[in-house]
């Protein structure tokens, strides 16, 4: 009957144990999203995928001419200028800085499932096509986020963009083709 005691006593034991451990685990997990967002993190991710960018110029799975243009003749300067309006809301800045992050890895996720896909067949693909086209999806939704939070003439800008084709664009993301309209 005493070693029921004790397996009941080491039972409760584990039970606490594991209770500490999930809620730390779930500090943790916590503590980890609210600093990956903090500026400077942002910041070093930032200068990461405009360092990959570069690098990967003309690479099948690299960003280039049309979207590479709009990173960084559109959406880079959008969002230094709406992080500065908004410095001192920290609410919107951290929204924004998760915004930036999102867009940056969905460019990413859209040019590497573009590239699989050429690659595959089948169903895996369809799947990398899928892929593809969700991410083009939130590339899109983020771009024109960031020209509602500009004003009517982002939307435009962005818009005259969108409507040119990508051989209008070298693969270092600059505009080749002069702009008529």
């Amino acid at each position: 009957m005493e070693w029921w005691i004790a397996a009941g006593i080491i039972l409760c034991i584990f039970f606490i144990l594991d209770r500490i451990r999930r809620k730390r685990r779930k500090e943790v997990i916590e503590d980890f999203e609210k600093n990956v967002f903090r500026e400077d993190n942002v910041n070093k991710i930032i200068v990461q995928f405009e360092r990959d960018l570069a690098q990967n110029i003309g690479l099948p799975e690299g960003i280039g001419n049309q979207q590479c243009y709009v990173y960084k003749h559109v959406m880079r300067n959008w969002y230094k200028e709406i992080i500065a309006k908004n410095r001192y809301n920290d609410e919107i800045s951290e929204k924004i800085r998760i915004e930036m992050v999102e867009y940056i890895t969905s460019l990413e996720r859209l040019n590497k499932s573009k590239h699989l896909a050429s690659k595959s067949e089948g169903n895996e693909r369809a799947k990398h096509e899928e892929e593809g086209i969700l991410a083009k999806l939130k590339v899109e939704a983020i771009e024109d986020g960031f020209a509602a939070a500009r004003g009517p003439d982002a939307a435009k800008e962005l818009e005259i963009i969108r409507n040119r084709t990508p051989s209008e664009f070298s693969q270092d993301g600059e505009c080749i083709v002069e702009n008529n309209g």
